[in-house]
């Protein structure tokens, strides 16, 4: 097994989203293991977990909007060569007892965000089947209905979208990080408006990778990776008190060739660009694949590398509040309930 989302509605209740392999039969030894997507429950803060889903979907984000209302998000098996395989939209309405698939207009979806148990945007590209993600005209699927209708709107860029580069904190506001076709260009898009209508907004400085999240309307954190090599991509982070109109540095890495060197911010990190997290203004964490999880009580201008599991890959970090919050790897979960202080690890089957 290895997990992929982690979401907790409360201390006691949360979902494990994962995958779970076998090797191909003896006969055809060549070909690729066979995978099924799989998702869990705890009731008991993850001393005990019951399968609630195992089936073709291989999930890639799992949210929550209390303990009874979730969407989960996937593509729909193996064997889709081209990146043609569609996604698909799971619903729960009973804590995840039940799921069943919602149908949307775009046969590629990359990233979902539900402020409400009924309302939600997904981001997607309008393609024909066997055709490139990449370079289809992006749009965004809204509902007010629990997905019963959705409303298509065009996003004024071509190219992808990951959940790292979506953040929709209210019913109005949102941000999207565009990466284009050509290495290291990218667009940050916005709106005020429920997602209606969308303009560019200043990017501070393009980068390979870009992680967004907004905490609030107007208060939000941009870190950008720039060319990769060896996992040692500079990065800087970026924050914005106007909703993106303008940014200011918070912090960077050292240059490649100087990592021993600590700059100005001292965002010691190696590794790759991962997920951002800001439980307040203040108290911040980046999961990062190969650089592990780092944390911030300054508001982004200076990181520690958290002593848990040290150097390896973090794949998620969330807070449900200022104490409580969960940190996930490819095989490990781990809780906090005194704010990061103190770690604790999670039994997983």
């Amino acid at each position: 097994m290895t997990w992929q989302q982690a979401w907790f509605a409360s201390s006691t209740t949360g979902w494990l989203a994962g995958r779970s392999c076998q090797a191909a039969s003896g006969a055809q030894p060549s070909l690729p293991p066979v995978c099924t997507g799989v998702i869990l429950k705890t009731t008991t803060g993850g001393e005990s977990w019951q399968l609630q889903y195992r089936g073709p979907v291989d999930i890639v984000q799992l949210q929550f909007a209390g303990t009874a209302d979730g969407w989960a998000l996937g593509d729909e098996g193996q064997g889709c060569p081209n990146s043609s395989c569609r996604s698909v939209l799971l619903r729960t309405r009973d804590g995840g007892g039940q799921w069943s698939s919602i149908a949307t207009p775009l046969r590629y979806l990359s990233a979902l965000a539900f402020t409400s148990p009924a309302s939600g945007w997904l981001i997607g590209a309008d393609c024909a089947e066997g055709q490139g993600a990449a370079a289809c005209p992006l749009k965004l699927l809204r509902t007010d209905d629990d997905g019963v209708t959705w409303q298509v709107v065009a996003l004024p860029a071509t190219g992808m979208v990951t959940s790292l580069g979506f953040s929709h904190p209210s019913s109005s506001d949102g941000w999207v990080v565009v990466t284009d076709a050509v290495p290291g260009a990218a667009h940050l898009l916005v709106s005020h408006d429920a997602g209606k209508g969308w303009r560019v907004l200043p990017d501070p400085e393009n980068g390979f990778t870009q992680a967004l999240f907004f905490r609030t309307s107007r208060e939000g954190w941009l870190l950008i990776g720039g060319q990769p090599g060896a996992g040692n991509q500079e990065k800087k982070l970026f924050f914005t008190s106007n909703g993106g109109e303008s940014w200011t540095e918070r912090a960077q890495t050292p240059l490649l060739g100087q990592q021993g060197i600590r700059q100005p911010g001292g965002l010691l990190m190696g590794g790759y660009v991962g997920q951002v997290f800001f439980s307040t203004a203040a108290q911040g964490w980046i999961a990062s694949p190969r650089g592990g999880l780092l944390h911030s009580s300054d508001g982004g201008r200076h990181w520690s590398a958290v002593a848990l599991d040290r150097g390896r890959s973090f794949e998620q970090v969330h807070f449900l509040n200022v104490q409580l919050g969960w940190a996930l790897r490819l095989r490990k979960l781990w809780v906090t309930r005194d704010g990061g202080n103190v770690w604790q690890p999670v039994p997983l089957p």
